[in-house]
């Protein structure tokens, strides 16, 4: 879409409910290092950068599709067993990071249940969730982003500027988290 950045329109996409889930293939000619960071830390999500060739594109379209594959087929048992940690504790934290660890790339799917995790009010398991994530991938913009506002919410605002800072150090042009920093 003429006048509408490129990153910008796919995060209007992926906003909309029906498309949540929906594999994109995102195929740029100009990337920052950080934009290509953070793309692939969300699920179901490719990227291209141009120029390439038809066996890199290939393979990145397998990838995609394997991704969501395993999404789709893992999906309901994700969700059941985000829903029963709240009644059932670390026995269903153990099992749900299991699924995360057996995931193609553990690192968006860990993202998503960390997510979950704050919207049920289940902060210090959404904080575990992305400590996990931060110590096989400590330059994750999404799992440092996710858990300064775990932090934001449970008011420890010292480690919530700390992982702010960080994030923003590696993406310094993400304005939501300029005013989540303003927060703290």
């Amino acid at each position: 879409i003429p006048g509408v950045p490129g990153l910008a329109l796919f995060n209007r996409i992926r906003n909309l409910e029906f498309y949540r889930d929906i594999p994109v293939l995102v195929v740029s000619g100009y990337l920052r290092a950080y934009d290509f960071s953070l793309m692939n830390e969300l699920p179901f999500t490719g990227l291209v950068e141009k120029p390439f060739n038809e066996f890199f594109l290939n393979r990145r379209i397998k990838d995609l599709y394997r991704d969501w594959k395993w999404f789709v087929a893992e999906k309901a048992t994700i969700d059941s067993a985000l829903s029963a940690l709240e009644s059932q504790g670390n026995k269903v934290f153990e099992a749900i990071t299991y699924l995360v660890e057996k995931a193609p790339r553990p690192t968006p799917i860990g993202i998503y249940a960390a997510r979950v995790m704050v919207q049920k009010g289940l902060f210090a398991e959404a904080e575990q969730m992305l400590k996990r994530i931060l110590r096989v991938t400590p330059d994750s913009l999404a799992a440092l982003t996710e858990i300064g506002k775990v932090m934001l919410h449970t008011k420890r605002f010292s480690e919530a500027s700390v992982y702010l800072r960080n994030a923003q150090s590696l993406s310094p042009d993400n304005l939501d988290r300029l005013c989540m920093l303003g927060d703290v």
